[in-house]
């Protein structure tokens, strides 16, 4: 009889781990059936629906098909979030909408209270895409500041998101453009450095460091600190910037220190760029004169008489 017991529990236990298996493998195939048969959209939340209406809206090329698309996907995301005031995936998407719209303004106040509602959740969490959108928003007003001078203007603007920099390189780079406007040469130059620094093929800002570059070597020149001025003048070159200022300046240094074949190099150099440069003209005269070549001053000398 105890074998009997024996066996009949061995039986129980293997029945049991059967069943354990068997109702795994049926949530399984559940889980396999909802995830490939039930229509994908039918997941969706509701403010994803319409976000794809807008979505759709910017791919359209027919005009009242496109409004049309866009205006419904606002006004779903708009009657959503009045219905869930304090969802923040719901507050990106409607600071995105208004970002579409140009209203910035309305823009920022929902991109800023999707990232307060948002507390570094963990599942779905909106304050990266909020962050990456208020960054586009910022810049989207700025560039007008710029553009229209009004350097003071934008970084009163770009301040409070100044933070934005850490994980931004076009906010370090409209940094740079703003201080280099209001000739904080210094701060303008760190920017641009920190943009350099993480791409080096960024153009436009090696060009903007190399017209830093370039003024301050002016700068050192005409403070008659010359080792200083060849330095930013070569640094200024080496960055692209190279026309008839930097060359010129480039052979006025090199002259003022008496290294006259350098400073030939530079000023005919410079006169690729502006070939009736009479200033230039009559510097390259007087250096040959000076070092004894004749026939190269009246050359040039003859050249700058033309001109007059």
């Amino acid at each position: 009889m105890g074998k009997n017991i024996v066996s009949s529990n061995k039986n129980f236990q293997l029945k049991a781990k059967i069943d354990v298996a068997l109702i795994i493998y049926i949530l399984f195939i559940l889980l396999f059936l909802f995830i490939f048969f039930v229509p994908f959209d039918e997941v969706y939340d509701p403010w994803r629906k319409a976000i794809l209406l807008i979505d759709s809206s910017q791919k359209e090329t027919d005009p009242q098909k496109k409004s049309k698309l866009f205006e419904d996907g606002g006004k779903q995301l708009i009657n959503l979030l009045n219905e869930h005031p304090y969802h923040a995936r719901l507050n990106l998407m409607v600071g995105y909408y208004k970002y579409l719209e140009n209203k910035y303004d309305a823009a920022l106040t929902y991109l800023r209270k999707a990232v307060e509602l948002d507390s570094g959740g963990l599942m779905n969490p909106a304050t990266p895409e909020a962050q990456n959108l208020i960054a586009l928003v910022v810049f989207s007003n700025v560039k007008e500041f710029i553009k229209s001078g009004e350097y003071q203007k934008a970084y009163d603007f770009i301040k409070p998101y100044e933070y934005l920099k850490r994980q931004s390189l076009e906010m370090n780079y409209q940094l740079g453009i703003i201080f280099h406007g209001l000739d904080k040469l210094d701060t303008a130059e760190h920017f641009y450095r920190v943009v350099l620094a993480n791409k080096p093929d960024f153009e436009q800002a090696k060009l903007n460091l190399g017209s830093i570059y370039l003024k301050k070597g002016t700068q050192y020149n005409e403070n008659g600190q010359l080792d200083s001025a060849l330095s930013y003048y070569h640094k200024a070159i080496a960055l692209g910037v190279v026309n008839v200022i930097s060359l010129a300046n480039l052979g006025l240094v090199y002259y003022k220190r008496a290294n006259y074949h350098e400073a030939i190099k530079y000023f005919r150099e410079a006169l690729k760029y502006d070939n009736n440069n009479k200033s230039i003209i009559q510097s390259l005269s007087a250096i040959y004169n000076k070092i004894g070549i004749k026939d190269s001053a009246v050359y040039y000398l003859e050249r700058l008489k033309a001109l007059n």
